[in-house]
């Protein structure tokens, strides 16, 4: 595919998307390694994850805002779909945050919490 119709064809597929709304949602739950992550609360800007590790039994929480990975089509012709993107570690301290607090799981949870509300307030004030 010519580098024109590939332009083309990315902007007739996020044009769709758009239209028709966010092809891939972020899991409720999943497991990586020894770690569960468990969606416990979002907003139109936000989400927060609580994370599990089965091997050492810590808790802790991940919030992140809302980033829409526009869809597109790949070089090999298929087509990648329109997506909410997890962060990366390299997000963290940008547009992620991980808050821990050792064994107060308490504490953390509540300083998740302010941190989803604080980004949630953005909307409204935009």
């Amino acid at each position: 595919m010519k580098h024109n119709e590939l332009n083309k064809a990315n902007k007739l597929a996020t044009t769709h998307i758009s239209q028709t709304g966010i092809g891939k949602k972020l899991d409720e739950i999943f497991t990586k390694g020894t770690k569960t992550y468990t969606q416990i609360g979002k907003n139109v800007m936000a989400y927060l994850y609580e994370i599990t590790d089965s091997e050492t039994d810590h808790i802790y929480y991940e919030v992140f805002e809302r980033r829409v990975i526009k869809g597109r089509v790949l070089p090999s012709g298929s087509f990648l779909s329109e997506r909410i993107a997890y962060p990366s570690a390299s997000d963290f301290g940008l547009w992620a945050w991980c808050i821990s607090r050792g064994s107060d799981h308490r504490t953390a949870l509540k300083c998740a919490l302010k941190r989803l509300h604080s980004l949630g307030k953005l909307k409204e004030v935009a």
